[in-house]
């Protein structure tokens, strides 16, 4: 229910209708213009048009205006250097397939409730669909990759609700689950009173690691990642559109360093579709 509302609420919005409003009268005035040339070489005919005419020419001008000013939910760009695709979309990211990025803390805890995990969270959502709810096998596997890096931790005795083990901001856990690959990268710091916070350079850095952690094991495979920082991350003063374009920037440059994948896919939830300019989406990605 609450993704429908954002698609009507996209639709409906007053750029869609004054796209809409234009749109028509630029195909009504440009069927007009034609009809008057017409007219001057053919009169008798173009004086039979009529009003069955005027209604063709308002019901060519409605479907144009529809198709031209139709809100598009996803967009993509095809690089020759070096060889990839890049995509943005509306969807839910634990329905795609590829190589998956989970955006996680820095204690990389994983219980819902007591404040530490929202359930409708994408991290609760990964628990709950991809994990079946078992969050002592998530534990264990993201335990299992976190032991094999040699990572400098430490313990913070002032968290004292959750995971008290704090890794260096741009770890990535990748774990391996029933035949997909996902990639936990912690960027976000978990406060002792349970609010996650971040900023740009922070999640810059941490992209940067993700790239790195991706060539080594994404064996090349599609990737696929939410808008990091988005949500309960509190980055302050910085808007989904902006957070959308250092995510793509950031992975464009580093494909140019050194190839990630062919294929990269940026979804974003529906619930935030009235918090982006997704026209300005796809021009940025255009302009890259």
């Amino acid at each position: 229910m609450q993704s429908m509302g954002a698609y009507k609420k996209a639709i409906l919005s007053l750029d869609t209708l004054r796209k809409l409003a234009s749109n028509f009268l630029q195909a009504f005035g440009l069927l007009a213009m034609l009809l008057g040339v017409a007219a001057a070489f053919w009169p008798t005919e173009v004086g039979r048009f009529g009003g069955n005419g005027f209604c063709l020419m308002i019901i060519v001008s409605v479907a144009y205006a529809l198709f031209a000013s139709w809100p598009r939910f996803s967009h993509s760009r095809t690089f020759k250097v070096p060889d990839m695709k890049v995509s943005v979309k509306i969807g839910d990211l634990l329905k795609e397939h590829g190589n998956v990025v989970i955006g996680m803390n820095d204690v990389f805890d994983t219980e819902i409730g007591r404040g530490i995990i929202a359930r409708s969270s994408l991290q609760g959502q990964f628990l709950e669909r991809i994990y079946q709810n078992d969050r002592g096998k998530l534990d264990s596997d993201l335990q299992l990759s976190l032991s094999s890096q040699p990572l400098a931790t430490t313990k913070d005795a002032a968290k004292t609700v959750g995971k008290d083990e704090r890794f260096p901001l741009g770890t990535v856990a990748v774990l391996d689950h029933e035949g997909s690959k996902y990639f936990c990268v912690a960027y976000s710091n978990m406060g002792t009173n349970l609010m996650a916070t971040s900023d740009i350079g922070t999640i810059w850095s941490s992209l940067e690691k993700l790239w790195q952690a991706i060539r080594s094991h994404g064996e090349q495979a599609r990737v696929v990642m939410p808008v990091i920082g988005a949500d309960l991350s509190r980055v302050v003063g910085v808007s989904h559109d902006m957070l959308i374009e250092l995510i793509i920037s950031s992975f464009v440059i580093n494909s140019r360093i050194q190839p990630i994948t062919k294929e990269f896919t940026l979804v974003i939830h529906p619930s935030n579709l009235s918090k982006i300019n997704f026209a300005e989406i796809r021009k940025f990605v255009d302009g890259l």
